[in-house]
């Protein structure tokens, strides 16, 4: 299992974890986790930050996509405020 660490600070802390969920993930033990639309904001944020880094986080927000329900509208919005759109279309399909 892969996890990745970023660290937030201040309103977008508030923001983050005044939504996290408890889920079960490994050997019957829930651990807190961010809100689907959160994490996609926290990939692109570091796709945009560290071009090495790009296709990884891409194929992950694909990932989170497929498999929770997410406010589509809020993630366009993120590709695009994270100077990512040109990627939403084939990320998003």
């Amino acid at each position: 299992m892969r996890v990745d660490i970023m660290y937030v600070h201040g309103a977008t802390a508030n923001e983050i974890f005044a939504h996290v969920q408890k889920r079960v993930l490994y050997r019957g033990r829930a651990y807190p986790v961010v809100a689907a639309e959160h994490l996609v904001a926290m990939k692109l944020f570091a796709a945009s930050q560290s071009p090495e880094r790009k296709l990884r986080d891409l194929a992950d927000v694909r990932a989170i996509l497929e498999s929770e329900t997410v406010d589509r509208d809020m993630v366009k919005a993120l590709f695009v405020k994270y100077g990512l759109e040109k990627y939403y279309d084939d990320t998003t399909n």
